[in-house]
């Protein structure tokens, strides 16, 4: 009996220490060694989620340009008329009369492979009732991502591509100033009446080259823009006309005298 209770002691007494050194906590060593681990996964990780996250934004960047551009050409085709985007290289946003314009982040740049678009600084893409369209291809650059903007000529299709290869001839400097919504829609009532767009109205003053750039249009109010130069001198001309039938008249009433 009494060898029986001393046995049944010990086994208490060592199922006892074996709970307690469950309890225990982790040793500094485990604890290094499961950081350092941590560590690493993390350093593997986090970059490849980081480009993930840059990659879907550029998408989503392109797929709205397309999408605008998409849209413009159902306009043309269903409305029967030209329809004219207009993308400002330095500036940074796509616009088109009677849609929403859009916007792209200065860290998003642009490029051409053709030496003849080194002063360029406004893209206009055009799209006929027909279908057609004219724009030439374009280049946008996010880090290292690349993609290409493709329209085909024939049956105005929209699309681009990630990672196209295409030469970099000319590189647009992007405004890394930020623009305002006010500072857009001067420029846009600028475009309106200028020489850019062939139907939008008369041609008038509009400094939109690169040799310019866009601080220009700072001194520039709205009613800047309304009148021509030739029609300036026309109305000089006019003015003078006028002030010849008058001396002629004077000359009769004298005679007659």
């Amino acid at each position: 009996m009494h060898r029986y209770f001393v046995t049944a002691m010990d086994k208490c007494i060592l199922f006892a220490k074996k709970n307690s050194l469950k309890k225990q906590g982790f040793t500094l060593i485990e604890l290094i060694i499961v950081m350092a681990i941590m560590g690493i996964i993390a350093g593997i990780s986090i970059p490849r989620y980081t480009g993930s996250l840059d990659t879907i934004k550029f998408r989503k960047i392109m797929s709205g340009i397309v999408f605008s551009l998409r849209e413009a050409r159902i306009i043309a085709m269903s409305g029967g008329t030209k329809t004219e985007v207009v993308l400002d290289l330095l500036d940074g946003y796509l616009w088109c009369e009677g849609m929403e314009k859009l916007e792209i982040p200065y860290e998003i740049q642009m490029f051409s492979d053709n030496f003849e678009d080194a002063d360029e600084q406004i893209r206009v893409f055009t799209f006929y009732p027909n279908g057609t369209a004219h724009g030439r291809k374009l280049g946008f650059a996010y880090g290292e991502m690349t993609a290409v903007l493709n329209i085909e000529p024939l049956g105005g299709l929209v699309s681009f591509r990630l990672d196209e290869e295409m030469e970099q001839t000319v590189k647009y400097e992007r405004i890394l100033i930020e623009i305002t919504d006010k500072e857009i829609d001067q420029k846009i009532n600028a475009l309106r009446v200028s020489a850019v767009l062939t139907s939008g109205g008369p041609r008038g003053k509009t400094p939109l080259h690169a040799d310019n750039r866009s601080s220009s249009f700072d001194n520039y109010g709205d009613d800047s823009y309304d009148v021509d130069e030739e029609d300036e001198d026309d109305g000089d001309d006019d003015d003078d006309d006028d002030g010849d039938d008058d001396d002629e008249d004077e000359d009769d009433e004298e005679d007659d005298d």
